[in-house]
């Protein structure tokens, strides 16, 4: 929001920083840079998480503390499970349990493989109560379950819909016809380093390229500055007619159970991480890359990783004209964005 003191300026007539999201330089929760929670010794605290930022994708965790995974956008889990971290991208939630048995001050940290950064603190202080061992069952949710098997039949369905994340954007070209000095050097040969050999990163995905999972950082802001809907166009598109945008024309009546496929194609002029929202209805994460998910909630946003393929089971339950799109807002203004009309 501020850059060298500052307002950080926005465009009235085009949405900027459409290459890679604002990823904001400020770390906070409810607004506090410096947020403090205090708890009793003993104490079991369920944290409501949401991630509110605009692109970047959060690592939550709290130092020397285990989470009880409980919930995820839309319901319970089918059975909680102990996790060190929760990965949120942008609108996600979780809801998760942690509990204090020492005394002590405890950072709430966002940790991704190149940093960490401490959020805020958690501080316990000493009580008489009683340790609650419920916290180490695990519970197994047998209403989810329940109902979850309603859908059983469905998972081993053929997609009713593939779509394809793609970006064009005239960025790499911009520095080598004299268009624009304000490209650092080293930026453009980095984005051209991507659209070749994928060589800048280093993880290697399930399609061979060494590409990052998730882009946990604005690696070139300039080049990211000085993106609009005008030079970056991102895509969603029917990989079986080939439309794009609004022009796919998805239609399900209320009451159909559909399986969508979102793959999120590593040779995109801008390879990275999508989180895909769904208004209005609620879905099911069934595998990614073929893998299938063990652990099953309802939700309305999932992450797309960079090279992934993942299918979602669509419970169209309610009827309106509503949209898909990517979260970070500034790919929805540059087009990755479908309408979705149930009937």
């Amino acid at each position: 929001l501020i850059s060298d003191g500052n307002l950080e300026e926005y465009d009235l007539e085009i949405a900027t920083h459409t290459l890679m999201g604002r990823f904001g330089n400020t770390m906070m929760i409810n607004g506090n840079t410096e947020y403090s929670l205090q708890v009793k010794q003993g104490d079991t605290a369920r944290l409501y998480l949401t991630n509110t930022a605009n692109t970047r994708v959060f690592d939550f965790g709290i130092e020397q503390h285990k989470l009880k995974l409980v919930a995820d956008d839309a319901s319970n889990y089918e059975k909680q499970e102990f996790v060190d971290s929760v990965i949120l991208a942008s609108s996600e939630r979780r809801i998760v349990d942690v509990m204090f048995d020492k005394t002590g001050k405890y950072s709430i940290m966002h940790s991704t493989p190149e940093k960490s950064y401490k959020l805020g603190t958690i501080s316990v202080i000493p009580s008489d109560k009683i340790k609650n061992y419920d916290f180490d069952n695990l519970v197994t949710n047998i209403e989810v379950v329940d109902e979850i098997d309603q859908f059983r039949k469905y998972f081993s369905v053929e997609p009713d819909l593939k779509l394809e994340f793609d970006v064009k954007t005239s960025l790499e070209h911009m520095k080598d016809s004299g268009n624009d000095d304000s490209i650092d050097l080293e930026e453009h040969e980095q984005m051209q380093s991507m659209n070749s050999d994928k060589s800048h990163s280093m993880e290697m995905n399930t399609h061979g390229n060494n590409l990052p999972l998730i882009e946990w950082e604005d690696e070139m802001p300039m080049m990211n500055a000085i993106s609009n809907d005008e030079n970056t166009r991102w895509i969603l598109r029917d990989v079986l007619t080939g439309n794009e945008g609004f022009d796919i024309d998805y239609t399900a009546n209320v009451g159909d159970i559909k399986k969508i496929r979102l793959f999120n194609n590593p040779e995109s002029d801008h390879p990275m991480q999508h989180p895909i929202h769904l208004h209005g209805q609620r879905f099911l994460v069934l595998s990614e890359d073929g893998v299938q998910n063990e652990n099953l909630a309802w939700k309305d946003t999932v992450l797309v990783p960079t090279g992934k393929t993942v299918d979602i089971l669509v419970e169209f339950s309610n009827p309106g004209n509503w949209v898909m799109h990517c979260h970070i807002l500034e790919h929805a203004e540059a087009g990755m964005i479908t309408e979705v009309i149930v009937n």
